[in-house]
């Protein structure tokens, strides 16, 4: 057993200076027989010095000044131990092994729990035994039923049981007198064996020091993992800075990073989305506002059929986001003619319609020296766009117009002889009922 010095400076000098352990309450202050334990002082401690047998303080309470310190002088690898024992003849689950309170005074003199660290069987059964233990902090001179920090088996659990708004927290704290970019200023590493039994690190996560000036502070979060080749580099990082989100593939394969959105369902249908991607920002009201969404869905989630959606959402004008476009298994669609894609039409005096699933339309004249024409029907939704260019021309001399069924300010707009370059933009306003020019290059409007 090893020897327990304790502080004591009241005390003599020298001469024995025993804990007389036959009273139910031992005070260092009491000089008796140090038969009992051959103590002695040493340099204004009390060294109790190896005992040949166990004492029992089984009820008795044991009053020490300050300081307490185990010691061993044993040369091997196992240095002092203190070991408390609960030898119960019926241990069961929840039973405190052991308790180590930590008590003070308030400011008004009254002694109060401040802490507390405690051992519970969480298993007693003979060969699956565990235990949990726990690190308390007092609040109010008591405790709360779950630890603030407990270590089981199954690994770490903090807790906070206050009704506030904010939940537990951990903090990783790099206290450097000279922090500088790229410092490391925390890192919780995940790590296993190999199947060769060897110590291998899997995966990390690290707090990085991206600006350490003062009023300009910057950090950033890498997340690595093992690669397959022996290294760990970082696979995705959070830059606070610019609020962007990197993420890097390292491997010479044909495939580049991913990102994976699951929608784990029992009951998948026509319809539901499994993921999507929100762009949000302020308006000029300080109000958060939703301008634009990508969603994936599902088409068809018939085993062996399964087809799938991106739909492209946009804030309509009015606050709310609505779909623009959609890719699906059938191709590509336009939910307000909005497809940056271009059709080619040859124009005729006995006039050719202008597409309104496409946005541009790119206009041939057919060369027979006359006025060409091309018609436009009403649009599909409140702002939808039509551009109109002219291509190429068949001849010199050929002319066209644009006339659409419904026109603000108008009935239509002509680019005179040899017009090629020249064309005009309009846009659908559902409340007005009619197209708008809003660009023209060359064309007259009547």
């Amino acid at each position: 057993m090893g020897t327990i010095y304790i502080n004591e400076k009241d005390g003599p000098v020298d001469g024995p200076y025993p804990v007389d352990l036959g009273d139910d309450t031992v005070d260092t202050d009491e000089i008796v027989d140090d038969a009992v334990t051959g103590a002695k002082i040493l340099d204004g401690e009390v060294a109790v010095a190896d005992l040949a047998a166990t004492l029992d303080l089984s009820g008795k309470t044991v009053t020490l000044p300050s300081g307490v310190i185990t010691y061993s002088a044993d040369a091997g690898a196992t240095g002092a131990t203190v070991k408390m024992y609960h030898n119960s003849a019926s241990p069961a689950a929840d039973d405190s092994v052991a308790l180590l309170n930590f008590h003070g005074n308030n400011d008004a003199a009254a002694e109060k729990a401040y802490g507390r660290i405690e051992a519970v069987i969480e298993d007693p059964s003979a060969g699956t035994e565990a235990g949990i233990l726990g690190f308390y902090a007092g609040k109010g001179g008591a405790f709360n039923d779950d630890p603030e920090f407990g270590v089981a088996t199954e690994g770490v659990s903090v807790t906070r049981t206050d009704d506030g708004a904010a939940g537990p927290g951990l903090e990783l704290f790099h206290e450097s007198a000279s922090p500088a970019a790229l410092d490391t200023v925390g890192r919780i590493t995940f790590s296993g064996n190999d199947d060769g039994d060897n110590f291998t690190e899997y995966a990390s996560i690290s707090g990085v020091l991206l600006n350490p000036a003062d009023g300009a502070e910057a950090g950033g979060l890498y997340f690595s993992a093992a690669d397959g080749a022996g290294g760990n580099p970082t696979i995705m990082s959070l830059n606070g800075t610019t609020a962007a989100l990197n993420m890097t593939r390292t491997d010479n394969g044909a495939e580049g990073a991913t990102v994976q959105l699951s929608h784990d369902s029992a009951s998948p249908a026509t319809d539901d989305e499994v993921g999507y991607i929100k762009g949000i920002g302020k308006d000029d009201g300080g109000n958060n506002q939703e301008y634009a969404q990508v969603a994936l869905g599902i088409v068809d989630p018939a085993d062996g059929a399964e087809a799938g959606f991106i739909d492209l959402r946009v804030a309509n004008g009015s606050g709310t986001v609505e779909s623009s476009a959609i890719v699906d298994n059938f191709g590509f669609w336009a939910e307000k003619a909005l497809f940056l894609m271009t059709e080619e039409i040859t124009a005729t005096s006995e006039t050719v319609a202008a597409s309104l699933e496409t946005v541009v339309t790119a206009i041939t004249t057919n060369g027979d020296s006359d006025l060409d024409n091309v018609s436009l029907a009403d649009g599909e939704d409140n702002g939808q766009i039509k551009k109109f260019v002219v291509s190429a021309v068949g001849n010199a001399a050929d002319s066209v117009k644009i006339t659409p069924a419904k026109m603000i300010g108008g009935t239509q707009i002509t680019f005179a002889a040899n017009p090629l370059g020249l064309g005009c933009e309009m846009v659908w306003n559902a409340a007005a009922d009619g197209w708008v020019v809003v660009s023209n290059n060359g064309g007259t409007i009547a």
